[in-house]
């Protein structure tokens, strides 16, 4: 559950990053808020890091809490301790990028504001997949709540008869209602598989957006 919603999330931050560079390239930099250089400055950083690179779970932290402080002050308002905060993560982020890229973190938001958006053919293919996923499993963590509650219920009522049939010695109407929790558990495990490939298909859509 927890993994989907962080698929989901990334999803969406992906769709609005490349939003962003569109809405760049179409009015210029100088038309957007000082956030957008960070947010498609750590896209690109993440894109060239590449995901088995040794430090890139060290910039998905520092991603995070970046995000995190813009969010913040984007709805509540900036403040002396969140430019603080964010000029410390900029830090970080800048020493990082040196050491692995040979560039700076602002080089890089720099680069991504100038940056022409231009999309191979399979990257544009990726864009239509990730929005049909988007769009189909927008509610999938409650679906899957959802299901997986009636499993469970199932399962505690299969439970429930093959208690009593072995109780009364009726071992042929124990093994159907075995028979009958397996199935259900196998279900259950099979909408659970069906998530994961979902999260596996989005991962994969994420790799070939940012590079």
């Amino acid at each position: 559950m927890i993994a989907l919603s962080t698929w989901n999330a990334r999803c969406s931050q992906i769709r609005r990053i490349y939003d962003q560079q569109i809405e760049v390239r179409r009015h210029g930099a100088d038309n957007f808020d000082p956030y957008t250089g960070y947010e498609l400055g750590i896209a690109l950083f993440r894109g060239r890091l590449k995901r088995d690179h040794a430090d890139y779970p060290t910039l998905l932290v520092y991603e995070q809490r970046l995000s995190e402080n813009i969010r913040a002050a984007q709805y509540f308002g900036d403040d002396q301790t969140r430019r603080a905060e964010r000029n410390q993560i900029i830090s970080y982020l800048n020493d990082l990028a040196l050491a692995d890229l040979g560039v700076t973190f602002n080089d890089l938001c720099n680069d991504a504001l100038a940056a022409p958006v231009a999309l191979s053919p399979a990257q544009d293919q990726a864009l239509q997949a990730l929005d049909y996923y988007i769009n189909r499993f927008r509610h999938a963590d409650d679906e899957f709540i959802e299901s997986m509650d009636s499993v469970m219920d199932d399962a505690l009522a299969a439970l429930t008869r093959i208690n009593q049939a072995a109780a009364a010695g009726d071992l042929a109407t124990a093994r159907q209602e075995h028979a009958a929790f397996v199935a259900t558990y196998e279900s259950g495990c099979g909408t659970h598989a069906t998530l994961r490939a979902m999260g596996d298909t989005g991962n994969q859509l994420i790799d070939l957006l940012a590079n």
